[in-house]
């Protein structure tokens, strides 16, 4: 049986301030690169409709904030913008050579208050650029021909592939490499999860490979006893290149996730229910398989970090799916379907990178719930989390196995902590069940003005900053009040391209303070933050 934690929002940790950037439109995703070199980049999208009776810069209705039709198609237009940031820590020194020293903060740098005095983090928009609206934005796990690679779920039923252009550090763009449409009839593409996350890359060969592990026959005897509430996903599926997985005790497919790729995959959630693979070459991609796989719409999709062939889907049908992609004509059924636990539409799943089988997922029935997976056919709930909203992104922690990010729409931003180690589970292993853990939230960001929806961690390890945290918290604020100036807020027309700041202590110590980037809907807002509480600090 599942435990049910209780919320810690009273109790949490509260972050420090931030620097808060107005947006030109609805605020919805947001995604810092993982690629080495350029963690520093930060990519941000928006989502706006416009009707007939709205003119340009009102919103669409609000019925439309979850991605849902929000009317006649041929009345309104989905309009988006896709922005770049260069976000990097800066000693206050005049003479640190990043920016225009002096010139530049008397032009109009403006900083948060922590009451530090060394360090700040700096926030320049360097690319903006208007597209259909936009839904998520990924960025690949390894370059693509040499190159970062930027991937934009779009409301015209189209995904749009980007290569980052790099003049130097301080300087960078997209460039549209390839453009499908995944649906014809007027769906929306609504989420996006690249394969090969954690490196174990798949070989296409003429042949399916068993790659040990996810047996489709076992799932199948577990789900009989709901199969026959729907039949969805057969033979939906075009052109099938099939896959031989590396194996995850192959030595050396743990390195593949530094080497460049010329070719990966990614899976694509629509509005009418079904998932799309697509093909993603140097230049050009297409869609190789497409299923039904839900009754409504699929807010989310999200590959098995450990195992490549399987991928996870949430809906708004309240049903969390397993697919096995290594058949030859596609997903014919899913490999487990679970329909009982959310009591309200999935819209986030993450697997974790560090400990194989387990599963996170986010729900609008305001519950982050973790799953073992071991059993193939049939997930094991293990933890229950309440949060007070509605959890539209969860996302894992890029090193600390413990850390969960997430974005909870109407009651702000959140980081779980999963404390003490599952049962078998010994230091420096990433197996072992859940629980013996405890599951609670430790800490709250609630800034932000309206829905949180995006909301993502720098992988960037430069930003070593200690002590903020208990500083921040042990001022007398109350729950969820974070500190941020008026003059802080500043419109896009307003910011061209001048640095904006963060101050930050410079003690240093072996913890190492995450910054975070969340964005809000309606208040079009851009947060950049630093987490109150270092890794491996405790709480």
């Amino acid at each position: 049986m599942a435990s049910t934690a209780k919320c810690g929002a009273p109790q949490a940790k509260i972050s420090a301030a931030a620097y808060v950037h107005v947006l030109d439109g609805n605020a919805d995703s947001v995604e810092f690169c993982p690629i080495e070199s350029y963690e520093h980049v930060l990519a941000a999208g928006t989502y706006t409709l416009i009707t007939e009776t709205h003119k340009e810069g009102e919103d669409g209705d609000e019925s439309d904030d979850d991605g849902g039709d929000g009317g006649d198609a041929g009345k309104s237009r989905r309009e988006g913008n896709l922005y770049l940031y260069g976000v990097s820590e800066k000693k206050k020194h005049l003479d640190d050579g990043y920016g225009h020293g002096r010139e530049e903060e008397e032009d109009g740098g403006q900083s948060a208050d922590i009451n530090t005095t060394s360090h700040k983090i700096l926030v320049k928009k360097q690319y903006v650029q208007s597209t259909s609206g936009i839904f998520d934005l990924k960025w690949a796990p390894t370059k693509i021909a040499g190159r970062p690679c930027l991937a934009q779920a779009s409301a015209d039923g189209s995904v749009s592939f980007y290569r980052l252009i790099s003049d130097d550090v301080d300087s960078f763009r997209l460039s549209e490499t390839a453009k499908v449409i995944c649906s014809s009839s007027g769906a929306m593409c609504l989420s996006l999860d690249w394969n090969h996350l954690r490196g174990y890359g798949v070989d296409r060969s003429d042949v399916c490979g068993d790659g040990g592990g996810g047996s489709g026959a076992e799932g199948e005897e577990e789900e009989e006893e709901e199969e026959e509430e729907e039949e969805l996903g057969s033979g939906a599926g075009s052109r099938r290149h099939h896959r031989l997985p590396i194996p995850r005790n192959d030595p050396t497919a743990a390195a593949v996730c530094d080497r460049d790729r010329d070719d990966l995959d990614i899976a694509v959630s629509l509005s009418n229910g079904s998932i799309s693979i697509v093909h993603v070459g140097p230049s050009d991609a297409r869609v190789d398989l497409t299923w039904s796989a839900h009754l409504l719409e699929v807010w989310t999709v999200a590959f098995d970090t450990w195992r490549p062939w399987t991928l996870y889907s949430g809906a708004d049908d309240c049903a969390f799916k397993g697919w096995d992609l290594r058949c030859r004509t596609g997903p014919d059924r899913p490999i487990f379907k679970d329909v009982k636990s959310h009591m309200m539409g999935v819209c986030s799943i993450q697997s974790s990178p560090f400990r194989e089988h387990v599963i996170c997922t986010g729900s609008y029935d305001e519950k982050v719930r973790l799953w073992d997976l071991r059993m193939v056919g049939r997930p094991t709930l293990v933890h229950s989390v309440p949060t007070g909203g509605g959890v539209w992104r969860v996302k894992w922690h890029p090193w600390d196995p413990d850390r969960i990010l997430c974005a909870l729409m109407h009651n702000g931003f959140a980081i779980l902590d999963v404390k003490g180690k599952g049962e078998g589970e010994t230091e420096g292993e990433g197996e072992g069940e859940l629980k013996n853990c405890h599951v609670e939230i430790a800490e709250t960001y609630m800034a932000h003005e309206s829905l949180g929806y995006g909301a993502d961690w720098s992988r960037s390890r430069c930003v070593n900053l200690a002590g903020i945290g208990s500083r921040a918290s042990s001022k007398k604020k109350g729950a969820g009040d974070v500190h941020v100036s008026k003059e802080m807020m500043r419109s896009d027309s307003d910011l061209r391209n001048d640095d904006l700041e963060i101050e930050e202590d410079g003690e240093r110590s072996s913890s190492t303070s995450s910054l975070i980037a969340t964005c809000s809907f309606y208040d079009r807002q851009l947060h950049v933050w630093k987490s109150a509480a270092g890794e491996g600090s405790g709480n």
